[in-house]
């Protein structure tokens, strides 16, 4: 939800993302009963899943957490509980982070898509990364290359056993592992 989902004034929850996965997690963890849709594009864009229900009590949970319409467009971003925060994180990375592995030499990359405020906020916090401007312009990356802020930003998001996904995890795995070798 922290990346993918979005809250409505009207109560209306919608999750929606490529990762058919993540869908499936969410849906269980809700014990949501509805059919995940499946919406397609002709410009060749990956599929995405979408559940989408109405819940007052879930709705007001969800924007005191930023998880409102519009989020990129506003700024809007979540930083109040730090007990909650790498949880927070690690939900936003697995739906607009990404992390890529140097073909043929040592090292990668971890960034998050995200609005300026979100990224400029996260680089501060994390006392780590850059914010570059997408080239869309509507977007920013926050990027890590270095071992130790990779495995910095590893260790804080995957403190809770289980939680995540697991070819995310792996990727960054492979990243850290790369710097054995070099």
């Amino acid at each position: 939800m922290a990346a993918d989902g979005c809250v409505t004034s009207t109560n209306y929850v919608v999750f929606e993302s490529t990762e058919l996965s993540l869908v499936k997690l969410f849906k269980a963890e809700l014990r949501y009963t509805g059919d995940i849709r499946t919406i397609t594009f002709t410009q060749g864009y990956a599929p995405h899943y979408r559940i989408n229900f109405s819940s007052k009590q879930l709705a007001t949970a969800l924007k005191q957490y930023a998880v409102v319409v519009g989020r990129t467009e506003s700024g809007a971003y979540y930083f109040r509980e730090a007990q909650y925060f790498s949880s927070y994180l690690l939900g936003y990375f697995d739906g607009d982070g990404c992390a890529y592995v140097n073909q043929g030499r040592s090292g990668g990359l971890v960034c998050i898509v995200a609005s300026y405020p979100w990224a400029e906020a996260l680089s501060n916090y994390l006392d780590m990364g850059k914010v570059v401007q997408h080239q869309s312009q509507s977007v920013y990356y926050w990027r890590i290359y270095s071992q130790e802020h990779i495995q910095q930003f590893y260790n804080w998001v995957y403190q809770i056993p289980g939680l995540g996904l697991d070819y995310k995890k792996a990727k960054i795995e492979q990243i850290l592992r790369s710097y054995c070798r070099g």
